[in-house]
């Protein structure tokens, strides 16, 4: 439970919220950012009490959640279209 939190009886179990510590195995990325975005994101951490690499990923995550809903709704919307396919083939392409 996070620090006692409840809502309406909900108790809300370990790992629920993003933030708690949790055991998951995870993949390394190596990334560079300009030295104006390495000092915000080290401002950012350092007011949430964060370790800089562990607050990082957590933006990353949350980007890349944000990016991959953008994209499913796009193939959702041109598979409705008949643009492409059920497997993401084009559909009338150009021909071979």
């Amino acid at each position: 439970m996070l620090h006692g939190l409840s809502f309406r009886g909900f108790a809300a179990p370990e790992g629920f919220f993003w933030g708690e510590t949790m055991s998951i195995d995870k993949k390394s990325v190596h990334v560079r950012l300009t030295p104006e975005m390495h000092e915000r994101l080290a401002l950012i951490a350092g007011l949430k009490s964060d370790d800089i690499s562990e607050h990082a990923g957590y933006l990353l995550e949350k980007m890349i959640v944000a990016e991959y809903h953008a994209v499913t709704v796009q193939a959702s919307r041109l598979k409705r279209l008949g643009l492409i396919g059920s497997e993401g083939d084009c559909q009338g392409g150009t021909g071979k």
